[in-house]
Order: C-alpha cells, then structure tokens, then sequence
C-alpha cells in the first residue's frame, strides 16, 4: 500500500481465529501502525498485554463506555451526536490533559454502523467545535459482494470522498483517511486514501 500509508491491522474475532494477544503482538512487531478491535473488552485486554500502538475500537461501544474507553487509552469511533457528548464528558474538563483522539465512520451503502452521508459533514464539524475533542480519522466500510461491482464500489468510494471533500471546504485536514478494507486492499488500489485496515 505504499510507505506513506497507516496500516490498521484488525484483531476482531479473535484475531479471526488466531488468536487476538497473538496476532496483535506480530501485527506490532512487524510494522503496524495501530490495531483495530471490534470490542471494548477486547481493546482493554490488549493494552492490559502491554500492547502500546494506537487501538481503534469500531463503532459498537455504547456511549455509557466512554470513560473506560478514554481510561484505556483506546480511540472510540463515534457515529452520532450522543457519542460525541459522551466522550467529551468522558474527556474531562482540564486542560492540562491532551484532548481525546476520536474517529467518524460514515455509512456509505452499507447500512450497517455509522452516521448517514447526509448527515457526516455536519456531525464532524460539531466535533472540530469540540476543544476536549481531537478529529484523528475519518472511516468507512465499503460493502463488497462477491463478486464485486466496480460500479457499486465507485459510487460507495464517492460518497465517501465527498464528505472528505466538504470537509475540506471548510479548511479541515483529517490525518487520517481510511476506507479500504482487505477486499479493497488486495483489487481496488484506486480506494486507498492515507490508510488501510
């Protein structure tokens, strides 16, 4: 995926079988930049091993998790206003303690997890408003069937890069970009933005 691009290795599923603690240790011994963990408990347990890199947990932590999630060290995903507030209460008021590092995942088709592209823009500019709050990374999970519709994942990726670029409109630079998946990253080099998981 090239030298300039964060790898996100997922962890979920117990490591998809292999073993969560055991994959993420080779993940980090051989050039992860952060892990992605699908559970809170599974993220806690990980920085419980001693596991130091960046830990994403995707979006299924309630917003009642926030202060465990921010006492672990771990970066939520935040799909909707509630979350936002959550973890800006979880964050704390001083300000001597660095702001909380948040990602945004936008439903791009799925329809799964994640706030609608109609509404994106206006949920992360509530964000950047947000001082206890730092924007780290926009994501998405582009659905891809088999076998796969370049079409459909074109449109998916577009809307994606439309909120990125509204985004950009209003002078703000996400640092981290991600919407490419295994999937993606093994057909679709077209998908890959400033990382990959």
């Amino acid at each position: 995926v090239g030298p300039d691009r964060k790898l996100f290795a997922v962890v979920k599923a117990g490591g998809y079988g292999f073993g969560s603690a055991e994959m993420a240790r080779v993940f980090a011994e051989n050039g992860a930049d952060a892990l992605g963990v699908a559970d809170l408990s599974d993220g806690v347990r990980l920085r419980r091993l001693g596991l130091t890199l960046p830990i994403l947990v995707y979006p299924n932590a309630l917003p009642e998790a926030a202060p465990d999630v921010v006492a672990a060290g771990l970066i939520p995903t935040l799909t909707d206003l509630e979350g936002v507030r959550a973890y800006e209460a979880a964050a704390g008021p001083s300000e001597h303690v660095p702001p909380v590092d948040v990602f945004v995942k936008v439903d791009v088709g799925l329809e799964r997890l994640g706030v609608p592209v109609d509404q994106a823009v206006k949920l992360l500019l509530d964000i950047r408003s947000r001082p206890r709050l730092r924007l780290a990374g926009v994501c998405t999970h582009l659905n891809v069937p088999s076998p796969a519709n370049p079409e459909y994942i074109a449109w998916q990726f577009k809307r994606f890069t439309g909120v990125l670029d509204a985004l950009a409109a209003h002078g703000i630079d996400v640092p981290v970009r991600l919407a490419a998946s295994s999937p993606l990253v093994l057909g679709h080099p077209d998908t890959y933005l400033t990382a990959v998981d």
